[in-house]
């Protein structure tokens, strides 16, 4: 950045134009450009003189635009001109800014505007958008006529349907034609696209002819019935979230992997790097992986956000309700077609307990059908972690306590297993119950009693549960003296008894610990 800011003093300063700099070597200026980026660094280097302008013009890898009404004239004269070495364009598209009947005739003006020689060079395409489902007006508003204690006020605003939330297909297959040289194409999460539909199978047809592409993101789920691009090396699909869209409302359609899109990923024989984005229930479910998982030899790293399974609760009389993982995160690293580390994450959310906790029984069953099939047979490799980054709780598990078998062969195939949460309530979970998966799984950094918070290690600390030769034997180590401590204790008094059980090392062993805190909280 230092050569930068020299140059530009150099350009407003110098009495000739920048005297020798632009006989600088054309590898030196690709250096100098590719070290500024595309920041505000390098349009300051622009406005900096005419000359540098057209220098860096000359020699600029990448560029960025907003789609917009202003620079439609700009990118019809045919301006891509301007810069010969773009490699990488990135297009973002507001959709309340330019409206979703507007937007096909400007999504491929940047490129058709200029003879074939000026965009054979283009090899990334990038495309994000920005979504709506309502938008509320508050500069109509007049704040004068409102009384100062009215909360019930009128906003005007407007709604958007969810055909407006995707790239309209033949402009997007439009497009792709005048790019044949793509590398990698990353398109934005989009609503379901019609099936069946002339302007849908020209999209279809638009992104089977890219005979270069490597990388593919795809923005709906009813884009994956592909064919060809058997070249692939990494793909992403993605269904578009109810978060993703601004003011809330829409996504009613369903936007679903089918069988012929599962076929298609199946086929993809050179695919290292594969990411399915599930957020919205019943997109992808542990059959669809398998197929895939036993397909595909040369997968380095899987991503699912989201997962939906069968799978059994006591309470609930459906045997096969599908369940899904809602915000959590499968990243599954493989090495010669087997598992080498598994994590799962899920954000907490602060003031929404139920939507922080994976059911341990799902996960069982996803070790099941997805993870155990992965696992080398030994003696081959185990899985070097199993990191469990999220909360546990104890549901969908059958009473008999079958349910923990899939998830105690799979940890017995790992060298480390990782418990970021254990919600062991008593409401779910009994003391043996509590105790036999901290045995299994080794301590959490974090177990939750109750609402009573315990810290039983650090992040970076041993997990595995310290385990007396005589703890199988006794009969809770004096555990029932804690019994009725916490009555009559506010919350912070509770938390503080609670943690002071478990730091106490004159208590016994960790396993002795645990038990005296499972008493201290009537489990």
């Amino acid at each position: 950045m230092d050569s930068l800011h020299s140059l530009k003093a150099h350009a407003r300063t110098a009495s000739s134009p920048l005297g020798g700099l632009r006989e600088l070597p054309a590898d030196v200026w690709h250096t100098i450009i590719a070290e500024c980026g595309s920041g505000p660094e390098l349009h300051g280097a622009r406005l900096a003189s005419k000359q540098l302008c057209r220098i860096v013009d000359a020699h600029a890898p990448k560029l960025s635009t907003s789609l917009s009404h202003d620079s439609a004239a700009f990118w019809a004269s045919g301006a891509l001109a301007k810069w010969p070495q773009c490699r990488s364009f990135s297009l973002h598209w507001d959709a309340y800014d330019v409206r979703y009947e507007a937007v096909g005739a400007l999504l491929p003006l940047p490129f058709s505007s200029v003879p074939p020689s000026a965009r054979q060079g283009i090899e990334e395409l990038h495309i994000t958008a920005t979504f709506y489902g309502r938008v509320q007006d508050w500069d109509a508003v007049n704040w004068d006529d409102i009384a100062s204690d009215d909360s019930d006020f009128y906003v005007p605003s407007e709604n958007f349907d969810e055909e407006t939330m995707q790239l309209p297909a033949q402009p997007l297959a439009d497009l792709l034609r005048l790019l044949p040289n793509l590398h990698t194409l990353r398109l934005p999460s989009c609503a379901p696209y019609a099936e069946d539909h002339p302007e849908t199978a020209a999209a279809l047809s638009a992104l089977a002819g890219l005979a270069h592409l490597r990388d593919l993101t795809l923005p709906s789920y009813t884009l994956a019935a592909l064919s060809g691009l058997q070249h692939l090396t990494r793909l992403e699909v993605r269904a578009l979230g109810f978060d993703e869209v601004g003011g809330g409302m829409g996504l009613n359609s369903d936007d679903v992997l089918t069988d012929d899109g599962v076929q298609w990923i199946c086929s993809l024989r050179k695919l290292e790097h594969l990411e399915l984005d599930a957020r919205r229930m019943y997109v992808v479910t542990d059959t669809h992986v398998q197929q895939i998982l036993a397909s595909l030899p040369n997968l380095e790293r899987v991503v699912l956000h989201g997962l939906t399974s069968p799978a059994r609760d006591d309470e609930n009389i459906y045997e096969d309700e599908l369940r899904d993982l809602g915000g959590a995160t499968f990243d599954l690293v493989l090495s010669d077609g087997y598992l080498s580390s598994v994590t799962l994450t899920k954000p907490r959310q602060r003031g929404c307990l139920g939507c922080n906790e994976v059911a341990l029984g799902l996960i069982s069953r996803l070790a099941r059908t997805v993870l155990l099939p992965r696992v080398a047979p030994a003696p081959g490799p185990r899985v070097k972690v199993l990191r469990l980054d999220c909360a546990l709780g104890f549901y969908l598990a059958d009473s008999g306590g079958e349910w923990l078998e899939p998830l105690r062969e799979l940890v017995e195939r790992c060298e480390a297993v990782e418990v970021q949460r254990l919600y062991a309530w008593e409401r779910r979970a009994s003391a043996e119950g509590v105790e036999e998966t901290v045995r299994l799984l080794g301590k959490p950094e974090i177990l939750d009693l109750s609402c009573v918070e315990v810290r039983m290690r650090g992040p970076h600390e041993p997990s595995a549960l310290e385990i007396g030769p005589a703890d199988d034997g006794a009969e809770g180590a004096d555990a029932a003296e804690e019994e009725g401590r916490l009555d009559g204790l506010n919350s912070a008094q509770r938390a503080a008894a609670a943690q002071a059980v478990w730091d106490n090392k004159a208590g016994g062993t960790e396993l002795q610990r645990l038990r005296r805190l499972l008493a201290l909280v009537r489990y």
